[in-house]
């Protein structure tokens, strides 16, 4: 039934009750069709529109003024709570290499200013490095996980 009054649902789709008396609507949901419902035709009209849709400018602007405000404080705990985990992912991998030999400190240094380290040290400390990140970071996400979501959320 349109009941907006100006036509703005489309009721064209016909279906008929199966025998438990449902029938299924223009958005596939099952409906049930009242007992005391009476239609000589057996024929439903169906149809839908998303109610936002029906929605003067004016109100879509408040309720999506007022839908923000939640949202936003739920993404800032989100974020949060990312960023936490994150550093702590983090962590454990600087201290590690904060403790590591002196050759792999060396290589690392290389590595992160100019790139001048050969491939063997390079290899060992980059692998240290992983390893490390990888024991640290939670059993549900990794490093480069956590990393996306900050992103993501940083985004949103």
């Amino acid at each position: 039934m349109d009941c907006t009054g100006s036509g703005d649902v489309d009721t064209s789709t016909a279906v008929t009750a199966d025998e438990q008396g449902y029938i299924t609507g223009a958005s596939g949901r099952r409906l049930k069709i009242g007992p005391n419902w009476h239609n000589p035709s057996k024929e439903w009209y169906v149809g839908y529109r998303h109610v936002f849709e029906l929605f003067p400018k004016p109100l879509q602007t408040r309720v999506k003024e007022e839908r923000k405000k939640p949202f936003e404080e739920a993404q800032r705990a989100a974020l949060a709570t990312a960023a936490a985990a994150l550093a702590a992912a983090q962590k454990p991998a600087a201290a590690a290499a904060a403790a590591s030999s002196p050759q792999q400190q060396s290589a690392a240094t290389v590595i992160g200013g100019n790139g001048a380290a050969d491939a063997g040290s390079a290899a060992t400390a980059a692998n240290d490095s992983a390893a490390t990140a990888a024991a640290a970071a939670p059993p549900t996400a990794s490093k480069s996980e956590l990393e996306e979501r900050v992103k993501y959320l940083q985004e949103a």
